[in-house]
């Protein structure tokens, strides 16, 4: 346990110096004030334009922003609250291989998993402190021009986004262990959620995958219910924990 803490410790104040905590902190309270902000701003920037749509023959009746605009808003964005992470961590381990920074460390007899766990601890640690803060500035900010009530699951259906992110860090650590830059890493990551988005596109199959949690924005007008959402999540946890033992059995067996 002391050599956990020892490295989680020495991954916090790396992710700390070199700026990765703070340009993902600014980020995420920018995608957390944008969809609320773009709701908002919505009848305005079709009333500046209706002038020239009227023009076009095209006319506008008034819209109408509700608190579900918001959110749906915040659903359509998340694949780049998904992304930003993934980019940002893509090099953690690889670049260690490059540096030679893990051979010291794992000569002096500190086991190889614990460095993927601490890993894994910091960057989940971080998505969690980032993603809640987009989240609840989004929540804040709804709440205050509208009114939350009238959206169904919206907690449940950020945390299917949130439980999604952990996943994928999984899967980016464990193609982290096999592969030795951090574009083979991210192209491996965007490769295998890309290849589980495509076969959601077979109903049979579909509740199944991971990234069946990225269609949460239907659970907002209780077009479906969290019961729909139960395999998927369950096959979330399953393959994220064993991605994440497959990365700490692997760096194990990797020539470093």
């Amino acid at each position: 346990m002391k050599q956990l803490a020892a490295f989680v410790k020495k991954e916090w104040m790396e992710q700390v110096r070199t700026g990765r905590f703070w340009l993902l902190l600014i980020l995420f309270v920018l995608f957390g004030v944008m969809s609320p902000a773009l709701a908002k701003m919505t009848p305005w920037m079709f009333e500046m334009m209706g002038d020239t749509l009227k023009e076009q023959g095209i006319s506008i009746e008034k819209i109408e922003v509700t608190a579900f605009t918001s959110w749906q808003q915040y659903y359509k964005n998340s694949f780049m609250l998904l992304l930003v992470p993934v980019v940002l961590f893509s090099g953690a381990v690889t670049g260690e291989y490059q540096k030679g920074t893990l051979i010291p460390v794992l000569t002096k007899g500190v086991s190889p998993g614990i460095v993927i766990a601490a890993k894994w601890i910091i960057q989940v640690v971080l998505w969690s402190i980032c993603y809640g803060l987009a989240f609840g500035i989004t929540w804040a900010y709804t709440a205050y021009y509208w009114d939350n009530g009238e959206v169904s699951h919206w907690l449940f259906a950020g945390f299917c986004i949130y439980l999604l992110g952990c996943w994928m860090i999984a899967l980016l650590l464990a193609g982290s262990v096999f592969l030795k830059f951090g574009m083979s890493v991210l192209l491996f990551t965007g490769g295998v959620t890309a290849v589980s988005y495509f076969l959601g596109m077979i109903p049979q199959a579909a509740e199944w995958l991971p990234t069946r949690l990225m269609s949460a924005e239907s659970l907002l007008n209780a077009s479906v219910g969290m019961e729909e959402f139960e395999k998927s999540v369950a096959v979330t946890c399953v393959t994220g924990l064993l991605l994440l033992v497959g990365a700490m059995a692997g760096i194990g067996r990797k020539r470093v």
